[in-house]
């Protein structure tokens, strides 16, 4: 059920077995998998269904160290993914060490893990395969053209989109007409 709380304030709110904040592509994606469980799923979203000057005044955000985009953080029904041309790309073995700097020991699970859900995800949500990120795939749209870059400093990443970008704001909607989650 889609609720708008400035419209529907509820006297006492209901008990949830998961909560979910924000339905940009992670929010989206985790109650979708979640539709099935049995579980009662709140999901909860700053934004409207339609971006509103309200929503947008909360995107203003302060921040040390490195710029971050306004526009990145969109407060609306789908979140950043109602704005982005979709670019994606595979996380790297360096984003699971340990970031000593930032109090961080890394991620609870291991990259190898990880990789045998790539292609599911990829194939459901529509996001490139993950062989098109590697040298392989991404080394064959290289050789299309004139231009070889190389790199002796840096390490090369690759992010890669959809022809059509995905909007996670419809497939949150529909995952919120399922009987056990609220939106």
């Amino acid at each position: 059920m889609l609720r708008d709380l400035a419209e529907h304030d509820p006297i006492e709110l209901p008990e949830y077995d998961v909560c979910i904040v924000g339905t940009g592509p992670a929010g989206a994606v985790l109650a979708s998998a979640l539709v099935g469980s049995g579980m009662r799923i709140a999901v909860l979203e700053s934004g409207r269904q339609r971006p509103t000057a309200r929503a947008d005044a909360l995107r203003a955000i302060e921040c040390d160290g490195f710029h971050v985009k306004e526009w990145s953080r969109e407060r609306v029904l789908g979140g950043a993914s109602t704005t982005w041309a979709g670019l994606s790309s595979a996380l790297d073995p360096i984003d699971f060490g340990a970031r000593s700097w930032a109090g961080a020991e890394g991620w609870p699970i291991a990259r190898d893990e990880l990789l045998p859900f790539y292609e599911e995800a990829a194939r459901k949500h529509r996001f490139p395969a993950f062989a098109d990120f590697g040298s392989e795939g991404f080394g064959r749209l290289r050789a299309k053209g004139e231009l070889q870059p190389a790199w002796s400093k840096l390490v090369e990443k690759v992010f890669l989109a959809r022809s059509e970008p995905q909007d996670f704001g419809r497939a949150c909607a529909a995952t919120g007409s399922a009987s056990h989650v609220e939106l």
